[in-house]
């Protein structure tokens, strides 16, 4: 609801949910959209910027971590597509949360 309130205020925004239902893109959105397959693929191939914002999760990133390396991905997408807002739907909650690197 907070990212259509702020898209149809006419700001860019990037949302990050999960889960996803059927495309794994469902869980990065940019401006209300899916981001795209090409998209998807660049953040996968960005494996140096994905294990420079690994250090902020305090542990090395590892390809069987799957939600930090995508929530990784967000931000990566989110910085590219220069958003005015991005909101991150917080996992299971706690220390371990792979969100927990945003500051509000």
């Amino acid at each position: 609801m907070l990212e259509s309130i702020l898209r149809a205020a006419g700001l860019r925004t990037g949302l990050y949910t999960s889960p996803h239902l059927e495309l794994v893109n469902e869980r990065i959105r940019i401006d209300g959209e899916n981001i795209s397959d090409q998209d998807f693929a660049e953040g996968l191939d960005s494996r140096a910027r994905l294990h420079r914002i690994a250090h902020g999760f305090g542990q090395a990133l590892s390809t069987s971590n799957f939600l930090r390396c995508v929530t990784a991905m967000a931000f990566l997408a989110f910085a590219a597509h220069h958003v005015d807002f991005a909101i991150y739907e917080v996992g299971m909650g706690g220390r371990f949360d792979a969100t927990n690197i945003v500051h509000a």
